[in-house]
């Protein structure tokens, strides 16, 4: 005998179930129209084809697990490949509430002909010697459908830049969802998913076109919200088994207010194929373990233990989400080459129980600047929100006519360049044409911004392998990497002339670049990664470089040494704590960062209050100073800027919550109220005002946290 798994049916006890005394099903219970014979019965294990193989299991009927999937025999013969019984405390735990305020159930899903097509129908099931009662149920069940319809289904391929997306559905004259009524042949004691799969088989109900959802008028399990039969074929195309199999989700007796539609939701989801075995995050028993998802928990599967509700939150409209990181059952636009490219995707084209059509798009400028520099590739962006994973263009006027058009890519984004325009005031507006899968829209605010001349002489990036990256207004030219594979780039430092400066690597060693001197460096550890970062004086030829600790040493020119520097208030001998410097008009006085946000006086320089302290916390990376050195900003990992001294707050232009990825900042030179912020892959981000620049792509590392430092002359 092949024994079942307690694990795989989510804690479920492989005990014998009550006695089952069958009863005639009451009178009156009406057919649905789909009665042929269609019946598609995917393939079972083979050890599951013998009926001593299978054991009672409470609440779920008689079951057989082998090769991974888990089998129930029906009273009638059949077997079906089901997903485990779901809990309503795991369901609850994905955070798939029933959105309030659901749309009428006549304006969602498809209608279509249940004899021709494929469909959802839907059922009320009330059990032996129990009163039927589906006059006071229908409007309920029909509310479900259309919150499943409406706010998941369509809304996440919306929210994740797909078309329309809509159920088929069984309806009546007017355009609602008919609501068939089934008697049970079983009482709700003696009742369990074999029982009520068997009544709807034994009742004519066995369409290959149909999706049966049942709802129970009383739950006969002891704590589970429902269970769906599940096909399991993650072949990508129309012939998928899924298209041509019927399946029964029951949903054992949650209404509309009592997180029913999550319910239907989830085991609707089984029903069109989630989450099949070879997905990447999946449970190995038709679950998936990666978020706060409408099919993710910790179902007792060999995998199961992987679950976190770490990796998303729910959707917007407060529903959890079909596939949260769109990478296992449901995306309407996988990017070529990834699992949902080349298997199964619920949300494909390829889905019969899918009506895909195209949906009325949005369209917004995509964080739109508030100035460019002159020449350079500055790039306008519009986000086409419903389009459809792409295609169609957009078309960008101005008062000058036509600025350009750019076609929309898979996630919805289209940019033109720029580069062209003269100096001058810009209120741009743009238009999208549609596609095959989503409507024209247009933007309903204008872009306003200003191009202007390059505010400093030059602005670089340098990474952690020592290559310099010019912004191209700049003077000065690329670096190659002086340390290829070897992350020991620690600093960098432009001239005032803006056609040269100085690397730092973390043994100390002072690289010289472009057209700016040779110098002489009066520390050097080899060996030893201990230099964090170097500051220029206004001679363009001499400076100090930082060590961890908080020490400050003197570098320059042959003869042109500057002194060492006194009143250090913020030295940690031992301690790697050291993040960065800034100097003052007189060349010799300053700040230290130490990383918990500390900014620390040295060479006579008046102490300045702070707004950010991160005690314990190694998060703060970069500061910059106002040019009369009375205030600047400390920048977090985060990106958040803190202004110490008398420097203002200001706005940002990215912000990545939980995520320490910025590393660096640089004040427009004269100006230190506004600026960049350098993010690890390479992207520069404009604050307080400063123009959007633009780095060549050899100065961009997008997926790798190699960018360290930006610099500007």
């Amino acid at each position: 005998m092949v024994a079942v798994a307690a694990t795989l049916v989510a804690g479920i006890a492989v005990t014998a179930s009550p006695a089952r005394a069958a009863t005639s099903a009451p009178a009156g219970a009406a057919p649905a129209p789909s009665q042929n014979d269609a019946h598609s019965a995917p393939a079972i294990p083979a050890q599951c084809q013998n009926a001593a193989a299978f054991v009672d299991v409470a609440w779920q009927g008689p079951s057989c697990q082998a090769s991974g999937k888990l089998v129930v025999r029906l009273r009638n013969g059949h077997a079906l490949t089901v997903a485990p019984p779901d809990t309503i405390a795991a369901l609850a735990s994905t955070g798939g509430a029933s959105p309030s305020g659901p749309a009428p159930a006549s304006t969602t899903g498809t209608c279509v002909n249940p004899a021709t097509h494929t469909h959802v129908e839907l059922y009320y099931a009330h059990f032996a010697g129990q009163a039927d009662n589906i006059g006071g149920h229908v409007g309920d069940i029909q509310t479900m459908f259309a919150q499943v319809d409406s706010n998941y289904v369509d809304y996440d391929s919306r929210y994740y830049g797909g078309p329309d997306m809509h159920l088929y559905v069984e309806c009546d004259g007017s355009g609602n969802p008919i609501v068939h009524d089934i008697g049970l042949s079983t009482t709700i004691g003696a009742s369990d998913f074999s029982t009520i799969v068997s009544d709807m088989q034994n009742q004519g109900h066995t369409s290959s076109l149909a999706h049966y959802w049942v709802w129970t008028d009383g739950n006969p399990t002891s704590g589970y919200a429902g269970q769906s039969s599940v096909i399991g074929d993650d072949s990508p195309g129309a012939a998928n088994a899924i298209n041509s199999s019927d399946a029964y989700s029951v949903n054992y007796g949650y209404t509309a207010g009592n997180s029913g539609a999550s319910i239907f939701a989830h085991e609707n989801g089984h029903a069109m194929g989630a989450v099949q075995l070879s997905a990447p995050d999946s449970t190995g028993a038709w679950h998936c373990t990666d978020g706060r998802d409408v099919m993710c928990y910790n179902d007792g599967g060999p995998n199961g233990r992987a679950y976190t509700t770490a990796d998303c939150g729910n959707a917007p409209n407060g529903t959890a989400l079909f596939d949260c990181r769109r990478d296992d059952y449901f995306n309407p636009c996988p990017a070529p080459g990834t699992y949902l490219s080349n298997h199964w995707d619920v949300a494909s084209v390829n889905n019969d129980w899918l009506n895909v059509s195209a949906g009325q798009s949005s369209t917004a400028f995509y964080y739109p600047p508030q100035s460019v520099i002159q020449g350079t590739s500055s790039l306008l962006s519009v986000l086409v929100s419903g389009g459809g994973c792409g295609g169609g263009t957009v078309k960008f006027t101005y008062s000058g006519g036509t600025l350009g058009t750019g076609s929309v890519a898979s996630n919805g984004i289209a940019s033109v360049s720029l580069a062209s325009l003269p100096l001058g005031h810009y209120s741009v507006n743009a238009s999208f044409s549609g596609s095959g899968l989503a409507g024209p829209s247009s933007t309903t605010t204008p872009a306003t911004f200003d191009v202007i001349q390059a505010p400093f002489k030059s602005l670089a990036v340098m990474n952690v392998f020592g290559g310099g990256y010019p912004v191209q207004a700049s003077l000065v030219g690329a670096q190659p990497e002086n340390w290829p594979g070897w992350g020991i780039a620690a600093g960098m430092a432009l001239t005032p002339d803006g056609k040269g400066g100085y690397m730092l690597d973390g043994w100390g060693g002072v690289h010289a670049f472009g057209d700016a001197p040779a110098v002489v460096d009066t520390s050097y550890w080899p060996g030893w990664n201990i230099a964090r970062a170097i500051v220029l004086r206004s001679d363009g030829k001499s400076g100090y470089l930082l060590d961890a600790w908080g020490g400050l040493h003197p570098f320059g020119v042959a003869g042109d040494v500057p002194p060492p520097v006194t009143g250090i208030t913020g030295y940690w001998p031992g301690w790697d704590i050291a993040r960065g410097v800034v100097l003052r008009s007189d060349g010799v006085s300053g700040y230290v960062l130490d990383a918990w946000g500390g900014v620390h006086a040295f060479g006579g320089a008046p102490g300045l209050p702070i707004s950010a302290y991160w005690f314990g916390w190694g998060i703060a990376h970069s500061l910059t100073l106002d040019p009369d050195g009375r205030g600047g900003y400390v920048l977090d990992g985060l990106g958040g800027l803190h202004p110490f001294g008398n420097a203002p707050s200001v706005s940002v232009s990215a912000y990545w919550a939980n995520w320490d990825i910025a590393r660096s900042v640089v004040s427009v030179p004269g100006n230190g109220a506004e600026g960049w912020v350098l993010d690890g892959f390479g992207g520069l981000h404009p604050y307080g005002g400063a123009p959007s620049v633009a780095l060549s792509t050899s100065g961009y590392w997008p997926g790798s946290d190699v960018g360290r430092v930006v610099a500007a002359s």
